[in-house]
C-alpha cells in the first residue's frame, strides 16, 4: 500500500472528501459514539454504578480525542479515569466495565471476521490469518479478565500454600477486588446481557452504514460498494485498532481497509490494476479520515470544554 501512496491522485481524494457522502459518514460516526456511551451507562447501571449520561458522554468522547493524538490504548485508560474523577467511583471498578465492553464487542467482531473469512475464502490469506490471531489473543485476554470473579477465589485458596504468593495477592487485592467486581460478567442477568448484545449490534451496524457511504463515494462504479462488504469490513477495521500503531491508528487502519478490499477482489478473481489500487487506497484513507475527523471534532469539543474540570 505504501508503495502506492506517492501516486495518489490528491485532487481526486480532496474531491471525495468534499462530497456529501463523506460528511454523512462523519455524522454517523459521531452519533454511533453517543450510542456507545449509552451502552456503557446501561452496563454500569447493571453493576449498581449510577452516573449521569452527560458524564458518560464526556468520558467517551474525551477518550476518543486522546486516542487520536496518542496510541489507541489511551481510550481505555482515559475514559474510566475521567469518569472516576467526576463520579467519585473507584477507577478500577470502572476500568473493569471497559473489559465487559470489549467482551461484547469481541463476540460480535470475532463472529464477523470468521464469517467474512469463510465467505471470501480468505483462510490462507496472511492478512486474514493475522486478523484472526489478533482476535483470538485479545478475546482471550478479555475472557480471562471478565471471568476472574469465578477463578480468583480459587487462586486465593491456592495461594495459602505459598506464603510469598499470598503476600503478593493480599497487596494486589486493593486493586484487584474493585477491578474483578467491575469486570465480572457473571453478575449480569440474561435480559441485561441480551440488551447489551443488541446495543452492540446496533453500534456496529451504524459503523457499517458509515463504511458503506465511504465505499459508495469511492467505488460506486464497481461491485465493491455493497452494505455486506461494509459490514464485514467492520471486523478487520476494529481489530486493526488494537494493534500498536502511530497516533490514532494511522497505518494499521489504512492497511486493514486496503487489504480487505484486496481480499474481496481476489475472491471475485477481478483484475487489480493501478486504477483499482488507487481506488482502494482512497477508500481506505477516507475510512480512516472519517473516523479521525469525527473523533477530532466531537472529542476535541468535549476535551477542551470539560477535561479541565477534573483538575479544578
Amino acid at each position: 500500500m505504501y508503495n502506492q501512496v506517492g501516486k495518489i491522485d490528491w485532487i481526486l481524494l480532496q474531491s471525495k472528501m468534499c462530497s456529501i457522502h463523506f460528511l454523512i459518514a462523519i455524522i454517523i460516526t459521531i452519533m454511533l459514539n453517543y450510542l456507545r456511551a449509552y451502552r456503557w451507562r446501561y452496563l454500569l447501571a447493571q453493576q449498581n454504578i449510577f452516573v449521569k449520561q452527560q458524564s458518560v458522554n464526556e468520558a467517551t468522547f474525551i477518550g476518543m480525542w486522546l486516542s487520536i493524538i496518542s496510541t489507541t490504548a489511551a481510550n481505555d485508560i482515559a475514559k474510566p479515569y475521567y469518569l472516576s474523577k467526576v463520579s467519585k467511583v473507584p477507577f478500577w471498578s470502572i476500568m473493569g466495565s471497559c473489559f465487559i465492553e470489549r467482551f461484547f464487542d469481541g463476540v460480535y467482531v470475532f463472529t464477523i471476521v470468521l464469517i467474512a473469512a469463510t465467505l471470501y475464502e480468505g483462510w490462507y490469506n496472511p492478512f486474514v490469518q493475522l486478523t484472526i490471531l489478533m482476535c483470538v489473543l485479545f478475546f482471550t485476554i478479555t475472557i480471562i479478565a471478565t471471568t476472574l470473579g469465578k477463578t480468583y477465589p480459587f487462586i486465593l485458596k491456592l495461594s495459602q500454600q505459598a506464603f510469598l504468593l499470598q503476600l503478593f495477592l493480599n497487596k494486589l487485592n486493593k486493586v484487584s477486588a474493585p477491578f474483578i467486581k467491575g469486570a465480572n460478567i457473571f453478575r449480569f442477568s440474561k435480559e441485561a446481557a441480551i440488551v447489551l448484545m443488541l446495543l452492540t449490534i446496533a453500534y456496529w451496524m451504524l459503523q457499517a452504514f458509515a463504511n458503506f457511504f465511504i465505499l459508495f463515494v469511492t467505488l460506486s462504479n464497481t461491485s465493491y460498494a455493497t452494505f455486506s462488504n461494509a459490514l464485514y469490513m467492520n471486523g478487520f477495521y476494529s481489530v486493526s485498532t488494537t494493534i500498536p500503531s502511530a497516533a490514532g491508528g494511522l497505518g494499521t487502519v489504512n492497511i486493514a481497509g486496503y487489504e480487505f478490499l484486496n481480499l474481496i477482489a481476489e475472491q471475485s478473481k477481478a483484475t487489480i490494476n493501478n486504477t483499482t489500487k488507487q481506488q482502494f487506497i482512497i477508500a481506505a484513507t477516507l475510512l480512516y479520515l472519517s473516523n479521525l475527523f469525527a473523533d477530532a471534532i466531537a472529542g476535541g469539543f468535549y476535551y477542551f470544554r470539560y477535561w479541565g474540570k477534573i483538575h479544578d
